[in-house]
């Protein structure tokens, strides 16, 4: 493990090594950050007391997650294995799935913030809470373009292209995802995964949506929609739950399909799937109803019919 000492901004970062039996069941933080090119490992920290070579992704993970007055626990690829003993990287690349998933956290360093990060992961946030009246939904008051631009410079980040990322965030038991100051957390259980879920799809199948976009769509939601998925899967198999589609799900997969009626993106598959219970979702068309009447109804009954709730990150 490495016990990263606390400090304030500037400070040097001084870290220290020590030896865990996983058998003891130690607690733990790992961490999810990229590598960056070998040449450039050339930012200096401290470990047991000598300079240590890193690379500049790393430094700034460790900057970002030092505290100012307690020492936190960390597992850091980079560090705790010995990059350089063949051996020892193999026996330990072969548990690394059981290092995240034993985790209390797994901490993803997004990369540094710019001016805009502060806004970009409210805006990301925002699709995650819930959110009691339309009014609330974050497309009702900020244009749509704009949004879905801010929220995109998040999730066309670095991490989101890697490939062992994929693992660590998977695994996670507690996911906090984090650039500079800024963090979006939620713990991995089935009934919080099938909620944020639920909120993301739901938000992009909605009416005002859409309405307000007026443009094809450019935000590329399948960098977050696929961690959280796979996140359900993990969790679905821990809880011994077996998993089922529902027309939410239809009607984001066909959300590009065009219709001249915009109740029809809900009334055009109600004959697709059924509910768990092998029974007709009790949603008939009714095109004396709004749009976003037909919405909010459809929206109640996919909640209702799949049993999910809205429960808050953290």
């Amino acid at each position: 493990m490495l016990e990263l000492h606390p400090g304030n901004p500037g400070d040097a970062i001084k870290t220290t090594l020590v030896t865990s039996d996983v058998r003891d069941k130690p607690s733990y933080e790992a961490v999810s950050y990229c590598w960056g090119p070998a040449p450039h490992r050339d930012a200096i920290i401290l470990v047991n007391g000598n300079d240590h070579k890193v690379g500049k992704s790393l430094y700034d993970a460790l900057n970002s997650f030092r505290r100012p007055q307690s020492i936190r626990v960390l597992w850091v690829d980079a560090l705790c294995i010995n990059q350089e003993d063949v051996e020892e990287k193999m026996h330990q690349v072969r548990m690394i799935g059981e290092i995240y998933t034993n985790a209390a956290s797994v901490l993803v360093h997004l990369g540094q913030p710019t001016a805009q990060t502060e806004t970009d992961m409210h805006n990301l946030q925002s699709f995650l809470e819930p959110y009691k009246q339309r009014k609330d939904a974050p497309w009702s008051h900020i244009p749509i373009p704009e949004l879905e631009r801010s929220i995109s410079r998040i999730l066309t980040r670095v991490w989101f292209d890697r490939m062992w990322t994929v693992q660590e965030a998977v695994l996670a038991r507690h996911i906090v995802l984090q650039c500079g100051p800024y963090q979006i957390q939620w713990t991995t259980d089935l009934r919080t995964l099938r909620s944020l879920v639920f909120r993301v799809k739901s938000a992009i199948v909605s009416p005002l949506y859409n309405l307000h976009k007026r443009h094809a769509e450019e935000l590329d939601w399948t960098p977050l929609l696929y961690m959280l998925e796979y996140q359900m899967r993990q969790a679905a198999r821990r809880e011994n739950v077996v998993l089922q589609r529902n027309l939410l799900d239809v009607a984001f997969d066909f959300r590009h399909r065009h219709c001249m009626d915009p109740r029809d993106r809900y009334y055009a598959i109600l004959a697709i799937i059924e509910n768990e219970r092998g029974n007709s979702f009790d949603f008939s068309a009714d095109y004396t109803a709004s749009a976003e009447e037909v919405y909010d109804r459809f929206r109640a009954t996919v909640q209702q019919v799949s049993e999910i709730e809205d429960v808050p990150l953290g």
